[in-house]
């Protein structure tokens, strides 16, 4: 997040606009989400896509991982940071 700043970029800059599209060209109505991070959740639901549930991503940290996921849970709201199973 900070080098994204630092860069003069906010902390996510992709963009969903194409995936309704997508999603009509194959004639899908509605999803299963897999992700942790619930600002995808809300730009996904405001294009009006239909996500029937969402699938966490959950996975242990290790020595080397902890304080990147940590960060992505406080500065991000990412949700099941770091849980077992």
């Amino acid at each position: 997040v900070d080098a994204q700043h630092v860069l003069g970029f906010p902390d996510d800059s992709r963009t969903y606009a194409a995936i309704p599209g997508i999603l009509q060209e194959m004639n899908i109505k509605s999803i299963k989400l897999m992700t942790n991070n619930p600002r995808k959740i809300r730009h996904l639901k405001a294009l009006g896509i239909q996500i029937d549930s969402r699938i966490p991503i959950v996975t242990p940290t290790n020595k080397h991982s902890e304080g990147y996921l940590k960060t992505k849970h406080h500065r991000q709201g990412h949700m099941n940071v770091g849980e077992d199973r």
